[in-house]
């Protein structure tokens, strides 16, 4: 397990989110072998600076950054706000009161170390923090989805094929306090 430090963003923090929203976004479409995809990475690595901009100027309310540093190096990131468009015109429930966790990258040299359950622990302790009692997250990578089922269980939705075939888009709905007293944060 690394050791990492969880802490909010500053705006001095832009070029090194960039670096590690470009390195782990390119590594993740070459894992999922579109890494030819250069318009659809570009697109995606300007969405999650834009949601960061809007942390940084809304002081976290538009939507709320956690980084984790280590050795002062900014190695993972991750947002909370309200559910993206895709979550809304999938979900089986209304979705307004719901908050979704996203913008979850690790830079592919820290992974499996614990930094991303030390970034979603921040998350979901924030989220119950200001009164939310429900979270949502999604992916249409098939290896985040791997990962998140790993962590999660089962979708609580999962569109067939969304993505083309074999490539579903899955969408977990879960209680914070039942994620936070789980035996997840033991391993």
């Amino acid at each position: 397990m690394t050791d990492v430090t969880v802490r909010r963003p500053r705006a001095e923090d832009r070029d090194a989110l960039l670096a590690l929203y470009t390195v782990s976004i390119v590594d993740a479409f070459e894992r999922e072998g579109v890494g030819d995809e250069t318009e659809e990475i570009n697109e995606m690595i300007a969405q999650k600076m834009a949601q960061f901009d809007a942390d940084i100027a809304s002081g976290g309310k538009a939507r709320f950054f956690l980084v984790a540093e280590t050795d002062g190096r900014i190695v993972g990131a991750a947002c909370h706000g309200p559910c993206s468009d895709l979550i809304c015109k999938l979900a089986d429930r209304d979705v307004l009161e719901i908050h979704e966790i996203s913008a979850v990258y690790i830079h592919p040299g820290f992974q499996r170390r614990g930094v991303m359950k030390s970034l979603l622990r921040g998350m979901l302790h924030d989220m119950q923090d200001k009164g939310m009692a429900q979270f949502c997250l999604d992916s249409g990578f098939q290896i985040a989805v791997s990962v998140w089922a790993h962590i999660f269980g089962a979708p609580s939705v999962a569109a067939k094929d969304y993505w083309g075939e074999g490539f579903d888009h899955c969408i977990w709905f879960r209680d914070i306090e039942d994620v936070l007293n789980s035996g997840l944060w033991s391993t």
